[in-house]
C-alpha cells in the first residue's frame, strides 16, 4: 500500500508517454487513484506473497502463483472498494483471509487442509459459472454497480468454496431478493459488505468448523436483506414514520425511521430468512432457525437505532435537503461526520452476527457446537 502511493505520486519524467498513462486517475468509495499506483499495489503484494510462500511453506509454484494474484487481487480490491480511512483495516483484514484459506488449501504441512477441502471439478465449475450469473443478474436487476456486481461475486465465490455452495444459496437468495424488492442500486461499498462479512466468516469456518460460523452466516445477509426490504415496503405502504431511539415522527426515508409497517414487513422477512436457512444451511434446527430470525431482526432494529444517532446527516447547500453525502461543503446537521450509511450497515451486520452468537451460546445445548 505504501509503495502504490510513493509510485502513484512520484512516477518518473524520464519518459512522459508512459508517465501520462500511468498518471490517469478514476475514482473510487477511497477517492482518486491513478492506474500506477493500483497497478503498483497489485504486483508488490504479487512478489511479496510469492517471496513469503517461497521461504516459509512448501506450496508447488503453480500453488504459489495462484495463491499471489489471489492475494493480490483482493488486497486491490479492498484498497479500491473501501472508504477514505477503512483500507488500513480492510486490507490487512482482506489479505490475511485470503492468505489462510488459500494455506488450508495448498499446503501439504497444514493437517486435513488438501484432503478434507478438495472439490470435485463439476462442483467448482457451477459455483464459478453461478458466481457469474450472480453478478450479472445483480447488476441487471439494477440491484448495485457494476463494480458492486463484480465484488458480490467474487466474495460469493469465496464463500461457496469455504462454507459449502447451498450456504452459498442464501446469500444470492437474500442479495436478489433485495435487489428486486428495494428497486434501488446499492453503492459498491454496501454490496461489499452485504457479501463480504458472510465470505470472512465462511473462511473462518473452513479453518475451524465450527457450525455456529455457518448460521452466523445467514444471520448476516438475512439482516442485510431484512433491513433493506422492509424500508422500501415501508416507504411504499406509508403510515407514520418515528425515529429511534425517543420515537419522534419524522418525514419518511429519514434516517433511522421506522414504522409499523415496516416493522412488521421485518419481522415477516426475518422469519423467511430463517426458514430459508433451516432447509440450505447444515444442521440447521427449528430453533437455531428462529435464533437466525431473530438476530436479523436485531440487525435490522440496530441499523435503524445507530441511523437515528450516529449516522451523519448534512444539509444540501444546493437544495437545502438532508442527505448522507458531505459534498465539499454542505454542512454537518446531525451525527459523527464520516459515518455513512455503508458504516452502518457494516456495524448492524456485524451486530446481527454478534447477537446470534450470544443466542446460540445461551440457548444451543450441544458442546460440541460450541467447541
Amino acid at each position: 500500500d505504501g509503495l502504490a502511493s510513493l509510485i502513484g505520486q512520484h512516477l518518473p519524467a524520464s519518459r512522459p508517454g508512459i508517465r501520462a498513462f500511468f498518471r490517469r486517475t478514476f475514482s473510487t468509495p477511497a477517492g482518486n487513484k491513478t492506474l500506477g499506483g493500483t497497478s503498483a499495489l497489485f504486483f508488490s503484494a504479487v512478489a511479496i506473497v510469492i517471496l513469503v510462500l517461497r521461504i516459509d511453506t512448501q506450496m508447488a509454484w503453480q500453488h504459489i502463483l495462484l495463491s499471489a494474484m489471489l492475494v493480490a487481487g483482493t488486497v486491490t480490491a479492498a484498497e479500491l472498494g473501501t472508504p477514505r480511512g477503512f483500507d488500513n483495516i480492510t486490507v490487512a483484514l482482506f489479505s490475511t483471509a485470503t492468505t489462510w484459506w488459500l494455506m488450508l488449501r495448498f499446503n501439504p504441512n497444514m493437517p486435513d487442509a488438501a484432503s478434507s477441502a478438495d472439490l470435485p471439478a463439476g462442483i467448482l465449475a457451477f459455483i464459478f459459472v453461478g458466481a457469474v450469473a450472480f453478478a450479472f443478474l445483480l447488476w441487471r436487476i439494477r440491484a448495485t454497480t457494476r463494480r458492486g456486481a463484480l465484488i458480490s461475486g467474487f466474495f460469493t465465490i469465496v464463500t461457496a468454496m469455504s462454507a459449502g455452495w447451498p450456504v452459498s444459496l442464501v446469500v444470492v437468495a437474500c442479495q436478489v431478493a433485495d435487489g428486486l424488492i428495494a428497486h434501488r442500486r446499492r453503492a459498491s461499498t454496501r454490496a461489499a459488505i452485504a457479501t463480504g462479512i458472510p465470505a470472512v466468516l465462511a473462511l473462518w469456518y473452513s479453518a475451524s468448523g465450527n457450525i455456529i460460523l455457518l448460521w452466523a452466516i445467514a444471520a448476516a445477509v438475512c439482516a442485510s436483506a431484512t433491513d433493506s426490504i422492509a424500508g422500501s415496503l415501508g416507504k411504499k405502504f406509508g403510515g407514520t414514520v418515528y425515529q429511534l431511539p425517543f420515537f419522534r415522527p419524522v418525514p419518511a426515508g429519514r434516517g433511522g425511521g421506522v414504522s409499523l409497517a415496516g416493522t412488521l414487513f421485518a419481522i415477516v422477512t426475518a422469519a423467511i430468512g430463517g426458514l430459508l436457512a433451516h432447509f440450505l444451511v447444515p444442521q440447521t434446527s427449528w430453533q437455531v432457525a428462529g435464533i437466525i430470525a431473530g438476530s436479523a431482526l436485531f440487525g435490522s432494529l440496530l441499523d435503524s437505532f445507530l441511523g437515528a444517532t450516529i449516522q451523519a446527516e448534512y444539509r444540501d447547500l444546493h437544495t437545502g435537503e438532508l442527505t448522507s453525502t458531505p459534498g465539499s461543503h454542505n454542512p454537518l446537521v446531525r451525527g459523527i461526520h464520516h459515518i455513512r450509511p455503508d458504516v452502518i450497515d457494516f456495524l448492524s451486520s456485524t451486530g446481527a452476527v454478534a447477537f446470534c452468537f450470544l443466542l446460540c451460546w445461551f440457548f444451543v445445548q450441544s458442546p460440541s457446537l460450541l467447541h
